[in-house]
């Protein structure tokens, strides 16, 4: 048996110290790359920086001259970021991080085109609408398989998912985020956790959401 002696030591240490760093520097490029995506996420949402956004959504695969559908999932954590009504059990990742790698597997499951990504404890998802007739039902099975996941991988997390079927280029999907909003919002409260709505099959209750837009108003009626 080889015997260590205190070269060997130090050695080791050396070891210990690189992978340590090369460790720390990964750890820090993932969030630097984490802040940009929700700053641009929120750029998208609130209809900031415009003049920019076309080319930055590129950084973050989107195609800014295609149409999209906008997606919300509300999840509902305490605040201190833990689950609500679920004890005795240990995930090694942050629900929300969990959260984000099953959107990323199922979008490429059903090939998905667009991007997704977590605001606090919302996920945001863009998915591309090429061919917008046939969007529509496409995108409600991608739900479905979503909830499916979501309520399995994520150890009970409660969530509610909203989107609008209209479909828009990404810097002008401002407009479509109150609907998602009132969609997640109204499923959550008629239907409870786990549920699916969009918000253009709501009915009298879309008619109540746009009732401030006396021009969407009329329409409806």
């Amino acid at each position: 048996d080889h015997v260590l002696t205190e070269m060997d030591f130090i050695a080791m240490e050396n070891a210990i110290t690189i992978i340590s760093l090369e460790m720390v520097k990964e750890f820090a490029v993932k969030e630097v790359m984490k802040n940009f995506k929700m700053e641009l996420i929120e750029d998208i949402l609130s209809g900031r920086n415009k003049a920019s956004l076309a080319e930055r959504v590129q950084s973050i695969r989107l195609d800014a001259g295609k149409p999209h559908m906008l997606l919300l999932i509300n999840f509902r954590l305490s605040e201190n970021g833990e689950i609500p009504g679920i004890s005795d059990r240990l995930m090694l990742d942050h629900p929300m991080d969990k959260a984000s790698d099953i959107i990323d597997k199922v979008m490429h499951k059903l090939s998905i085109s667009g991007a997704s990504g977590i605001l606090k404890n919302m996920a945001v998802i863009f998915a591309e609408a090429a061919h917008a007739p046939d969007s529509h039902p496409h995108i409600k099975a991608f739900c479905i398989e979503l909830l499916k996941q979501l309520k399995k991988g994520t150890g009970g997390l409660p969530f509610n998912i909203g989107y609008s079927s209209q479909a828009l280029p990404v810097c002008e999907m401002s407009g479509l985020y109150k609907n998602a909003q009132d969609a997640v919002h109204i499923g959550k409260m008629i239907y409870g956790d786990f549920s699916i709505c969009n918000f253009d099959e709501l009915g009298v209750y879309k008619l109540l959401c746009l009732a401030h837009d006396r021009i969407a108003l009329k329409r409806f009626i």
